[in-house]
């Protein structure tokens, strides 16, 4: 799936997000990121489910997921440039609606491409198999729901 975006400033929490989550990110998506993220507004809303592979999550006790952002892979289409490895990110409790994508890459994409605010440009969701979920991604406790083991 491509979609058209415009570049724009958003709120400067991209950095703050990737910094509290670095380490996980980066196991995930296999790369150092770039401090901060690249904002894209679109012409059209964008499911991201849709499309994630991997999520930053963390299993509660009561053995449910809390999921805090989902990740999706993608590739950046910039005028006149090769095509560009990236991820979009999602966070589950945004204060952006699904019109907005933020982008994180191994660059700072602004000043690898020059980018500025106003500018459109692609991005193309890889193609992704959604896979099965595992019962803890279904949300099943993995414990027992009362309180002892009957005899």
């Amino acid at each position: 799936m491509r979609v058209k975006g415009t570049v724009f400033p958003g709120v400067a929490r991209g950095e703050t997000y990737i910094n509290i989550y670095f380490d996980r990110i980066r196991g995930l998506i296999g790369f150092t990121p770039s401090p901060g993220t690249l904002n894209l507004k679109l012409e059209k809303p964008v499911d991201i489910s849709m499309h994630e592979t991997k999520r930053v999550e963390h299993i509660l006790l009561h053995g449910k997921p809390r999921i805090d952002a989902r990740l999706a892979p993608a590739i950046l289409h910039v005028r006149d440039h090769a095509p560009y490895d990236c991820w979009v990110i999602r966070q589950e409790k945004a204060i952006y609606r699904k019109d907005v994508l933020e982008i994180i890459a191994k660059d700072n994409m602004r000043e690898k491409f020059d980018l500025k605010d106003g500018d459109v440009i692609e991005l193309e969701f890889k193609e992704t198999r959604k896979k099965k979920r595992s019962v803890l991604e279904r949300g099943k406790s993995i414990f027992y729901s009362e309180g002892r083991i009957s005899r």
